[in-house]
């Protein structure tokens, strides 16, 4: 809780203010959406509206158009995310994005949940390092985005309880068929399909494979002759045990990467989306040391690790113009990674934490550069472990853009003076001619 404040703190002690607003199909969701403009007051550009489209409410419904439009004129980014479980979609992305503010819609609670089980409160709890903003309206019964209570952890009891329910209503259902003229054939296709059912809606693939193993139990126990035993005399049943388990298993690892590459596609789509901005924000720069300062701000945003960038002047490093962005204190550097600095400078290779070079540093250099032209050296701390394959190719494209944004400054300041020089070579012209026509 208390490392959650600080980060808050630094966050906005440092300017950087993100704001997420919940969409919904709810009319009083525009009161929600005005509260987060007039909060964010002239940084429209902090802000982002999502939406988490659950299957239940069409994105073509024209009160969630209206929503969007009213977010999108505010000077939002809007976002749309497709998820079942909306408050853990929402969580995610508020992590994975460095919100700060939380601006979601309350109508009060109702006789079915209890104040402390409102997604509403469950986020305030949930997300310790974010401020929540809760907007009342008492006329309208608000639900964000359909923010629902489900969430999916790694084992808890929730999911636990929803596979042991599964599991009861197939053993009544059986127990019925059971009965009934129908024979045991059928009770094993329904407890196969509560098995396949446990391991679809809990979060871990081990409650698919907790249920197989309860399957095989209730129906040797309950099913099988002798009944309220264990024991088993057909060795067709033990291939139907097997065979169920495999199911439950291979239901559950696909499950599990659906869900995985749901959380990845997030992730990615917010990476994408810090790219295009850093690019854009990159052409408009106006100077070198803006371009410096929006390319450590951007990687540190998206590897969440701290970024020195050394500028190069003249030819030679300026440690002492460096720019840092992050968490780390900067105590005892350069003077434990001046090797490493300077000899990826100077050689044009990286060097430092997880290289060949300097491994005992505590930063990785690279430099910024475009085939000779050596810009300047970036450090990333290697607090975090090594780079992984697509946060590598991130930081790297993210220096290239930096370091045609930081030629492009060059040129531009070389063009400067040389129209400066010819200036200046036209007025000396005219004014020669001028005195050698006086004296004539």
């Amino acid at each position: 809780m208390q490392n959650g404040q600080e980060q808050k703190d630094s966050a906005q002690s440092a300017g950087n203010i993100r704001i997420l607003v919940c969409l919904s199909a709810s009319p009083s969701n525009q009161k929600v959406i005005r509260s987060a403009a007039k909060f964010a007051g002239d940084r429209k550009n902090s802000v982002t509206a999502l939406y988490i489209d659950d299957g239940r409410i069409a994105p073509s419904d024209i009160q969630l158009r209206k929503n969007m439009d009213l977010a999108a004129h505010i000077g939002a980014d809007v976002q749309i995310v497709s998820s079942r479980d909306v408050l853990r979609a929402v969580k995610e992305y508020a992590r994975s994005t460095g919100v700060t503010d939380l601006f979601i819609g309350y109508s009060g609670p109702s006789r079915k949940w209890r104040l402390r089980h409102l997604p509403a409160y469950r986020l305030v709890h949930e997300l310790p390092e974010v401020d929540v903003h809760i907007i009342p309206d008492a006329s309208v019964q608000l639900s964000p985005s359909f923010l629902d209570t489900k969430e999916h952890n790694r084992l808890n009891i929730r999911d636990f309880v929803k596979m042991s329910l599964v599991m009861t209503a197939a053993t009544i259902v059986s127990i019925l068929v059971d009965r009934s003229r129908f024979s045991n054939g059928n009770i094993i296709t329904i407890y196969i399909l509560a098995v396949l059912i446990s391991s679809v809606i809990t979060a871990e693939r081990i409650y698919g494979i907790i249920a197989a193993v309860l399957y095989i139990l209730l129906f040797n126990f309950l099913f099988i002759d002798p009944r309220f035993s264990f024991l088993v005399y057909d060795p067709y049943y033990m291939v139907t045990y097997f065979v169920s388990i495999i199911a439950a298993v291979i239901t559950g690892n696909i499950s599990s990467k659906m869900k995985h590459s749901t959380t990845q596609a997030r992730i990615n789509a917010y990476q994408a989306q810090i790219l295009l901005n850093a690019s854009e924000q990159l052409q408009k720069a106006q100077s070198s040391e803006e371009i410096i300062r929006i390319t450590s701000e951007q990687l540190n945003e998206l590897l969440g690790r701290t970024i020195i960038f050394c500028p190069v002047r003249n030819d030679a490093l300026c440690i002492q113009n460096a720019y840092f962005k992050g968490r780390q204190s900067l105590e005892n550097w350069p003077g434990e990674e001046a090797g490493a600095l300077e000899w990826t400078f100077r050689n044009n290779q990286r060097s430092g934490c997880g290289t060949r070079h300097f491994p005992e540093a505590k930063y990785q250099y690279l430099t910024v550069r475009i085939a000779d032209a050596v810009f300047g050296v970036v450090g990333v701390a290697g607090d975090k472990g090594e780079l992984n394959s697509y946060e590598e190719n991130i930081l790297l494209s993210l220096i290239s853009e930096c370091a045609i944004s930081l030629e492009g400054e060059k040129n531009r300041k070389e063009r400067e003076a040389a129209q400066i020089i010819a200036e200046n070579e036209r007025f000396r012209s005219k004014l020669l001619r001028s005195v050698s026509h006086e004296l004539r």
